[in-house]
């Protein structure tokens, strides 16, 4: 076995916590928590999980590719970052835009 095989092997357990909810909360409020303390999240999150998002996407191609759909269930992936969990910032700060339109629809 290789080294980046022994690796992969050896945190399979960090990859799978971090597909549910606690560690999708965990991974994006890390990267929140840096930026309020003045640090840039991303920077310091990302590379820690790029490992991961690599691998589901693999996991998710194969199943994809074999026909079972349903065996494409590994959310944490560039894409759902890029668009779901950080849509507008790291604190989902577009919703700001969108709030500040309707109070001032309201107003006129």
């Amino acid at each position: 076995m290789n080294l980046a095989a022994w690796i992969i092997k050896s945190l399979t357990p960090l990859f799978t916590a971090a597909d549910v909810y606690v560690g999708l909360t965990i991974i994006y409020g890390a990267i929140a928590f840096f930026w309020f303390i003045g640090i840039q999240g991303p920077s310091i999150v990302e590379p820690a999980v790029t490992a991961i998002y690599l691998t589901n996407v693999e996991a998710n191609l194969k199943a994809f590719n074999s026909g079972n759909i349903k065996g494409t269930n590994h959310i944490l992936l560039q894409g759902i970052q890029m668009f779901v969990a950080t849509l507008g910032g790291t604190g989902a700060t577009l919703v700001v835009t969108f709030m500040f339109a309707f109070y001032s629809s309201l107003t006129n």
